[in-house]
């Protein structure tokens, strides 16, 4: 889904990651860059030093609450076929756009990544990462009852030309991660310097959240509403529940990416 672009600067050669979503958008999105570190993200004024280990190894978790929220995977063919619900195992091509949407039963913190075909990893929510998409609404905290649309309700991601195996991540906290937000924040910086051994520091320390969250069960389920979206990438498409006992959980779910 992701590729790089080599894009001179002031004289000076930065490396972006391009975002090939978006499809109402005249041009692709480009990672805004790492936010401003804060003493609750670092427990320090200070950008991050490269290491081997930015603590999440040790990181504990609490299992001592219940998470359920709906939500639904879609996408439609470049072809301009009907719209399908995206489900784990399925064959998508380059070319075919797809979207996200979820609606908590209470308010939480969610953070979406995928790992794309090329082997690298994005953090698609919060959408604060990339432009063209919907910037203003899909920040943490989520809100009970309010529908999600991922990368946004006029938007949605288009596959490139690079194919491989790609794997979405869904995973929801009942509080907020600093840790996790400053790994991601990290994961931006070191891919826009252009420093390929601590991004792989980074995706590592990032993919140990995900190892350790709680595995979710989903189901489809004909009462969960599906919301329509103003490019009908929803429409006829059946929603599904995440439900998981605990306060940290993950679900996941694989596709194939094909020419």
């Amino acid at each position: 889904m992701m590729k790089n672009l080599l894009k001179e600067l002031i004289g000076l050669s930065l490396l972006a990651m391009v975002l090939q979503g978006c499809v109402s958008s005249s041009s692709p999105g480009i990672p805004k860059g790492a936010e401003p570190y804060t003493k609750a993200d670092t427990e320090s004024n200070q950008s991050p030093t490269p290491t081997s280990d930015y603590g999440i190894k040790n990181a504990t978790f609490q299992s001592s609450s219940n998470i359920e929220i709906d939500f639904s995977y879609s996408y439609r063919p470049k072809n301009g076929g009907p719209s399908r619900s995206l489900q784990n195992g399925e064959k998508l091509h380059s070319g075919d756009s797809y979207k996200i949407q979820f609606t908590p039963k209470e308010a939480g913190y969610v953070y979406i990544f995928q790992s794309d075909s090329g082997g690298q990893l994005f953090r698609l929510f919060p959408t604060t990462d990339f432009s063209g998409a919907d910037v203003r609404n899909n920040r943490n905290p989520v809100q009970a009852h309010r529908t999600y649309f991922v990368p946004g309700e006029s938007r949605s991601f288009v596959l490139d030309k690079q194919v491989g195996n790609e794997t979405i991540h869904f995973l929801v906290f009942n509080e907020q991660n600093p840790g996790l937000e400053a790994k991601s924040r990290a994961l931006l910086q070191f891919r826009q310097q252009g420093n390929q051994e601590q991004v792989d520091v980074a995706q590592a320390n990032i993919s140990d959240y995900i190892d350790k969250g709680v595995e979710a069960q989903v189901r489809f389920d004909k009462d969960v509403p599906v919301k329509s979206d103003s490019e009908g990438i929803f429409d006829n498409v059946q929603g599904r529940r995440l439900e998981c006992q605990g306060s940290n959980c993950v679900s996941s779910l694989k596709f194939r990416h094909l020419p």
